[in-house]
């Protein structure tokens, strides 16, 4: 009986390690797996400028408009466009959207994963505000040597109005250096401006600040005057 047990619990202790050393392999193949995904995925970074034309747009209730430029992994928008003035059913906007984002490269197929980005056209904010939308995956972009001229449907707009996007990525040969130049020149722009307002918070505070001279002249004037009832009142107490 003894010798029953003993071998029920070498036999026991047996297939607790091998199923333990097989749960280690399966971990290993996992993580390998993992690993393996992560080396074979690269970050490229990439830099895009967009130019926007609508046409086809109602001819009231459309005066001007402008564009939100939204990436569809958060929702929330990285880029707009001033507004721009309808004219004939045609608007166009002058200032373009430049786009900084990363991209995932499969080193074995030499394809980009899929940047989808949405573009909401409209006056404001509100549902009913907004003339249509549309959306673009700037990873069919991302070898472009030249700029791409693509026509996209405005969805939600029972106008048959179209959006024409030109589409640029930007390296050293093509615009990158002027992006860097202009966003430079913003950030530039930006800091004299937050100078100038502390400048003149300042300008204003200073111009609060009575002299000092002032400021002696009323203290020496008081005094006399507490001096002067000092002394009528004692000599009304003397009278």
């Amino acid at each position: 009986m003894c010798v029953a047990s003993s071998l029920s619990l070498i036999v026991r202790v047996w297939i607790f390690h091998q199923v333990e050393e097989g749960c280690v392999i399966l971990v290993y193949a996992i993580m390998s797996r993992v690993t393996k995904w992560k080396i074979e995925k690269a970050k490229v970074k990439a830099v895009f400028r967009l130019q926007f034309h609508a046409t086809h747009i109602p001819q009231h209730g459309w005066e001007k408009l402008f564009i939100s430029f939204i990436p569809t992994e958060t929702g929330k928008a990285t880029a707009k466009t001033s507004k721009a003035n309808v004219r004939g059913g045609s608007c166009k906007w002058a200032d373009p959207v430049y786009e900084t984002t990363r991209l995932l490269l499969d080193s074995k197929t030499k394809q980009y994963d899929d940047k989808l980005y949405k573009i909401v056209v409209g006056m404001g904010t509100s549902r009913s505000s907004i003339l249509g939308e549309a959306t673009i995956n700037l990873a069919d972009y991302a070898d472009a040597s030249q700029p791409s001229v693509i026509a996209l449907p405005l969805h939600g707009s029972d106008h048959g109005t179209i959006l024409h996007v030109t589409v640029q990525l930007l390296t050293a040969k093509t615009g990158f250096r002027e992006f860097e130049q202009q966003r430079d020149k913003d950030l530039q722009s930006g800091n004299n401006a937050n100078k100038e307002t502390e400048n003149n918070t300042a300008k204003s505070s200073s111009e609060l600040q009575i002299p000092d001279d002032l400021v002696n002249k009323a203290k020496t004037r008081m005094q006399l005057r507490e001096e002067a009832n000092i002394h009528e009142e004692y000599s009304d107490s003397q009278a």
